[in-house]
């Protein structure tokens, strides 16, 4: 058995060495199709089938309102609310608040730093299921009182930078905002935060210091949508089911306060679906996308086994005469398939291990910690599986069929076999399939390239160009709102005097391109509106002239100016959006309004046009209304000073001046803002150019597929080729007839890559950004290219073809 295994090894290892092209070129395409599909499924997996690392993950809810007739979906609910959804839902084990992402001062004077914190109800963390390395947790006790629970769990991280790992550190105080807090636990390094995952949070303080922290009146609003909220459902309860509840309790909640919550209505998504997020549909899309691929390549080795398969036959059939048995010849066909398409997969394997951290590390965003990047065994197994199947499977395909008939017909030339006309047919429709999935590779990845370029053309309507910017937040306690305005002009005064620095800007509480801040507002002319009723818009609180520094264009009126300070008249600038949404039809400078939670009026001053200081991909109808207020008149502990540069100002620079100005003013979030925009951007070039790698991989090995076609075809009429030549044939005649045959195949492809192309491409809709999914530009485009890669491949056999010799080809008959 051994001897007869070693003697079917070298019998196959000569065969392959023989037809080191064929071998070379299977083991090229198994390498290059299971090493990229598994790439890419490996990362799909890691993220869309990763479990979350909480209790009951399956269970977990994020739960949030909505106003449709206000546009707004997916906004965070108050206080109250929350008070009220927890006593009255029955669906629920537990509900939860989490504000994430707080900055906050820790320590004072020189030692200060920023730390990111997190404020939470108690039951957050039975819902996330974290144990404390040491101390203990948040309990009813720390949850009684407003403003009276000063006590803070820090990270393990944290903890050991500031605290030296000290377990004595339970019971110390640190300063938080000015504010003493007793540390009473710290959690562990593992632990993943929530909603922000990837985020890195130093600190969970209690709810109850809200108002010192995020509002002074956070627990009484019920209009300050601003508190995220988790929830596990109970054991058995659907989603439909809550959701049913809490549609219900929000109609109660509208009747019994109609000012804050008529219009709103509650609603929820799994955890898993909010934690997805943007990640889903481009991971979708390359999922299918890799499966496309690996069908390109199952398809590609079974096209050159077939015409190998063809080749062979006679060479088999001649074996069997002279007396060898069918079974070793089986054994030695399958040794020799099993050997190459061994071969092809540890190479593939190896592509795969190389590929997968490569495709990893492209992510445009920081992954949470628990997402195991890592090449996939099940994408690596099936995609390996599959691929040898194929390939050992149509590596038999000679041996079919050679019965005493057919083996006469074979040696005589007079029958075509198995492998014969049926197998012509097989070889055309593989062809054909892996053109049309080619196609439809191609086009998704067009579309992905069309709407990134049209994201990137898209007009911001300000200059991020050579802006640098500085964070700082101020402590609320040590300085009066007069010190803040005064602290702030200085600021953007050294700023601006900085080597290279040719303006600086004053903004507040966020910066251009990540400006999320939300509030409403209230005319004058109209105050029978309830609080519920009012417009939603984006705020910013800016400095004289900021307008016009940072490029936003005036419709009519004027920038801010020196003399909009706190003496003077409150005075707003709005932009086009927010005019037409307040005052439709009407001309809005003068109007008088006010934000929903403030006492004093404020007259319009200038209408600037629509800018995307959110970015551009706007999830609501918030995205191009903006008012902005004068710094000077308001000051915001959260601040940001922007310097237009030359490039020779630095970060560095920037810090020394905050610094030189007080050493409790921690400066953080130092970077360009085209570098907070590149998030936003990578996501769209990402997918943009994997897309387009697997497409392009695709369409190679489309071509791979169809030059082994006509190059077999040709070889297999070189008498009839040769006879044509003889007869007077011109060679433009004959190369003319081979490249239409294969773009006869590729045609066929293309078509039917359009038509399933225009049903599954509408998919992609809610992906692209102001392009169709069937954008005729790139419906145009693809198969144009296609069929030109295609006349291409078929060139060198063609040409082939033409320098037949009609002696040599009638006299090798």
């Amino acid at each position: 058995m051994i001897e007869a295994l070693w003697r079917a090894v070298r019998q196959s290892s000569r065969a392959l060495a023989r037809d080191r092209g064929f071998a070379l070129t299977v083991i090229v395409v198994l390498a290059l199709g299971i090493g990229t599909s598994t790439g890419i499924l490996s990362l799909a997996r890691a993220v869309l089938a990763q479990s979350l690392p909480y209790p009951h993950g399956e269970r977990l809810v994020q739960l949030f309102e909505a106003n449709h007739s206000q546009g707004m979906a997916e906004v965070s609910t108050s206080y109250p609310n929350f008070l009220d959804w927890r006593s009255q839902a029955e669906s629920f084990e537990a509900l939860a608040v989490s504000y994430d992402q707080l900055n906050v001062v820790l320590g004072a004077g020189e030692e200060s730093a920023t730390a990111k914190a997190s404020v939470v109800t108690p039951d957050f963390f039975e819902i996330t299921g974290p144990r404390p390395v040491v101390g203990r947790l948040f309990d009813a006790e720390d949850h009684r009182r407003p403003g009276g629970h000063a006590v803070a769990i820090v990270s393990e991280e944290l903890w050991d930078r500031r605290l030296e790992s000290d377990p004595g550190a339970v019971g110390q105080t640190v300063d938080i905002n000015e504010r003493p807090y007793t540390v009473i636990g710290v959690l562990p390094a593992g632990f993943t935060n929530y909603p922000n995952v990837a985020e890195q949070t130093d600190l969970w303080l209690p709810m109850m210091m809200g108002p010192d922290l995020i509002h002074p009146r956070i627990l009484e609003q019920r209009t300050n949508r601003s508190l995220p909220v988790i929830g596990r459902l109970k054991a058995g309860v659907s989603m439909v089911e809550a959701r049913a509840e809490m549609e219900t309790i929000s109609e109660r909640l509208g009747l019994e306060y109609p000012d804050s919550n008529s219009d709103w209505v509650g609603a929820m998504k799994s955890v898993r679906e909010a934690y997805l997020g943007s990640y889903r549909g481009p991971l979708m899309a390359l999922l299918a996308g890799s499966a496309f691929l690996l069908l390109v390549g199952c398809a590609n080795i079974a096209n050159l086994q077939l015409v190998r398969a063809r080749d062979r036959r006679s060479e088999l059939a001649l074996r069997v005469a002279l007396g060898a048995s069918r079974r070793r010849l089986f054994a030695e066909t399958l040794v020799e398939s099993l050997m190459l398409t061994t071969i092809g997969a540890a190479v593939g394997v190896v592509t795969a291990a190389w590929l997968t951290p490569m495709l990893a590390a492209s992510m445009p965003v920081q992954l949470p910690g628990f997402v195991d990047l890592r090449m996939d065994e099940l994408a690596l197994g099936t995609a390996v599986v599959a691929s040898v199947l194929v390939g050992v499977l149509f590596g038999c395909v000679p041996l079919i069929g050679l019965g005493r008939g057919e083996l006469r017909q074979t040696l005589t030339g007079t029958g075509r076999g198995a492998v014969g006309a049926g197998g012509d047919r097989l070889r055309r429709g593989l062809v054909v399939v892996e053109v049309a999935a080619a196609v439809l590779l191609l086009l998704g990845a067009g579309l992905f390239v069309r709407s990134t370029t049209e994201l990137l053309r898209t007009d911001l309507g300000f200059d991020a160009n050579e802006l640098l910017t500085v964070r700082v937040r101020v402590p609320l306690e040590s300085r009066t709102s007069g010190e803040m305005a005064v602290l702030a002009t200085d600021l953007e005064r050294a700023a601006a005097e900085l080597p290279g620095a040719r303006d600086a800007i004053l903004w507040a509480p966020d910066v251009p391109g990540v400006a999320y801040w939300y509030t409403r507002v209230r005319q004058a002319d109209r105050p029978d509106l309830r609080d519920d009723e009012l417009t939603g818009t984006r705020f910013h609180y800016v400095g004289p002239g900021a307008l016009g520094k940072l490029g936003l264009r005036l419709s009519s009126g004027r920038d801010f100016e020196p003399i909009d300070g706190p003496e003077g008249e409150l005075v707003v600038v709005v932009s086009e959006s927010l005019a037409r949404s307040l005052w439709p039809g009407e001309e809005p400078l003068d109007k008088i309004m006010r934000r929903w939670n403030r006492e004093r009026w404020a007259r319009v001053v200038g209408v600037v046009e629509d800018a995307y200081l959110t970015g551009r991909r706007g999830s609501d109808a918030l995205t191009s209304r903006d008012v902005y207020f004068a710094y000077a008149q308001e000051p915001q502990a959260d601040l940001a000073v922007l310097v237009r540069t030359d490039g020779t100002t630095t970060g560095s620079m920037l810090r020394e001046v905050v610094q030189q100005r007080g050493p409790d003013l921690p400066v953080f979030d130092v970077q360009t803002t085209r570098q907070r925009l590149a998030f936003e951007e990578a996501t769209p070039k990402v997918t943009a150019a994997l897309a387009g790698s697997t497409a392009v991989l695709a369409l190679l090995l489309a071509a791979i597929g169809l030059y082994s076609v006509i190059a077999h075809g040709v070889s297999r009429k070189r008498r009839e080729i040769g006879l044509r030549m003889a007869l007077g044939a011109w060679p433009t005649a004959v190369l003319r007839g081979v490249v239409a045959q294969g773009l006869g195949l590729a045609f066929r492809g293309v078509v039917a890559g359009l038509v399933i192309a225009y049903a599954l491409t509408r998919l992609l809709s809610s992906l692209l950004y102001e392009v169709s999914p069937t954008d005729p530009t790139t419906f145009a485009i693809v198969p144009a290219i296609v069929l030109a890669v295609v006349a291409f491949a078929c060139l060198v056999p063609a040409r082939r073809a033409t320098r037949i010799h009609p002696m040599s080809a009638l006299r090798g008959e």
